[in-house]
């Protein structure tokens, strides 16, 4: 008896190990997505740039902020923004590239970053900073793809 009992419980481990369990390793199913797509203002990682052409006049030395960066996720994150600044030969930009991390921004808070132009020559003056942005948080990631680009145009003619 205890023979064919054991037998039979061999048979059907065999007899399952044949036949398989009855699961799968992969499945097709139709499934929708809908993906919005904003501005750089309104991203989770906003981003506030004058994308015309900026004129500054009446000093030969200008603090302007380039980009103020908001947190409008959930929770706090660091923002890097790494940035790069081009001059005609009578303007300068301190600091001309950069790298500038604000730590721990909370949700709803801004940081900006900006960039001191001095007159070295007179007249009308171009530069162009050109900067890339990124966020992270506990469990979000946002990246700007592209640089972003913010021209001027200097008015260094009291500045001689």
């Amino acid at each position: 008896m205890r023979r064919r009992v054991a037998l039979a419980v061999v048979a059907v481990a065999a007899l399952a190990f044949a036949v398989g369990s009855g699961g799968f390793s992969s499945v097709t199913a139709d499934r929708t997505a809908s993906v919005e797509v904003v501005g750089d203002e309104d991203a989770y990682m906003a981003l506030n740039y004058s994308d015309s052409q900026v004129e500054l006049s009446g000093s030969s030395e200008y603090d302007d902020t380039f980009v103020t960066a908001t947190n409008q996720f959930a929770q706090p994150v660091n923002f890097t923004i790494e940035y790069d600044v081009s001059t005609d030969e009578g303007l300068s930009a301190s600091p001309a590239s950069d790298t500038v991390t604000s730590q721990s921004v909370g949700v709803g808070n801004e940081r900006d970053v900006t960039v001191q132009f001095n007159c070295t020559g007179s007249g009308q003056q171009n530069a162009t900073v050109e900067f890339g942005a990124r966020a992270e948080g506990a469990s979000v990631f946002a990246e700007t793809t592209e640089n972003r680009t913010v021209e001027y145009q200097v008015d260094c003619s009291s500045a001689a």
